[in-house]
């Protein structure tokens, strides 16, 4: 089993330097990611255009945010936010639990990527515009 300070330890050091390389990368390589998913089978997955969206907002062009992800431009605010909040809580040694309010989120934002994979593959106005 793996020790809560180890834990701590690995979240306290990886999250900010994943939003170091993450930012680095969006600034610098501005290229995206391909999409297994989409290479498969043909479909556009709910995150298909993510890497594009946040490159987008991060350069401060939320327009071609919202053209290249719309549920992932909407969503990265309120998801940065929670980040910050979650890791200061853990810099801070508070305990962290899944309640049931946190289920109840989990399970909206899942069911809203869910069906926004499902419409984004209708090929008729007005989904269409929500292919990346």
């Amino acid at each position: 089993m793996l020790d809560s300070k180890l834990i701590r330890n690995v979240i306290l050091i990886g999250f900010p330097l994943l939003i170091v390389l993450v930012i680095l990368w969006a600034v610098f390589v501005k290229l995206p990611l391909p999409c297994a998913f989409y290479m498969t089978t043909g479909l556009y997955c709910p995150t298909c255009g993510a890497t594009r969206a946040v490159i987008s907002l991060l350069s401060g062009d939320v327009l071609n945010a919202l053209k290249c992800n719309l549920i992932v431009a909407l969503l990265f605010l309120p998801a940065t936010i929670g980040a910050a909040i979650l890791y200061l809580r853990i810099l801070n040694g508070h305990s962290i639990s899944i309640g049931k309010r946190s289920l109840r989120i989990a399970i909206i934002i899942l069911t809203m990527f869910i069906v926004f994979g499902i419409i984004r593959n209708i090929p008729i106005e007005p989904f269409t515009f929500l292919v990346p």
